[in-house]
């Protein structure tokens, strides 16, 4: 489900730089914080990329020993993938440790669901950044009005386009912190479900 996501969301970004709008957003936001967001962005949907691989292997350790009831042959095949994976290094703890049942319980949900704790953090970072943005845009825009002395035509002009600027900066900056934001969270969800069936 994620790489069909990623998929449809190459080709939708494709086709906002070949219209240029991806171009326009990075040339009127002179604060770089529309970058920035993207940069974000690309940067945690490749992270969940890698974690949801991660989950995947483990689940399918999990369906593929389910029907023996192994508990050792479970162990060893978590061992082997320890090195590599974090979800498999904190069940195989789970179940090497002598434990309370119910407080590790509490303590194995916490160390699998680390990752997808952290990009819900950055999910409302995204949005946070792209209402600085609109601030930003609005002093920028604000600003311009109180240079105002007297009214003439060239004046009128300057002010116009100074105006336009600081809008297209609030504008830009909140789009693509909201896009970006809903974009990341969903695919957050797709993560989550994952851990989730591992921890069912």
């Amino acid at each position: 489900r994620w790489l069909f996501f990623v998929s449809s969301l190459i080709v939708f970004i494709y086709i906002l730089i070949f219209y240029g709008f991806i171009t326009e957003i990075i040339n009127n936001d002179f604060t770089f914080i529309s970058v920035l967001i993207l940069i974000i962005f690309i940067g945690f949907t490749i992270r969940i990329g890698f974690q949801i691989k991660k989950v995947d292997i483990i689940l399918s350790i999990f369906h593929n020993q389910s029907s023996s009831g192994d508990l050792e042959k479970l162990l060893v095949l978590l061992n082997g993938n320890c090195s590599n994976n974090y979800y498999a290094y904190s069940i195989y703890s789970y179940f090497t440790s002598e434990f309370d049942s119910i407080s590790e319980n509490d303590n194995l949900e916490m160390k699998i669901t680390k990752h997808s704790d952290m990009v819900w953090y950055v999910v409302d970072l995204l949005i946070k950044l792209g209402l600085i943005g609109t601030v930003i845009g609005f002093i920028i825009m604000l600003s311009s009005i109180v240079t105002i002395e007297n009214f003439d035509l060239s004046l009128m002009q300057t002010l116009l386009q100074k105006m336009s600027a600081g809008m297209m900066i609030a504008l830009y900056t909140t789009l693509t912190g909201l896009v970006s934001s809903i974009l990341l969270a969903f695919q957050n969800k797709i993560l989550e479900g994952g851990i989730y069936d591992i921890y069912a």
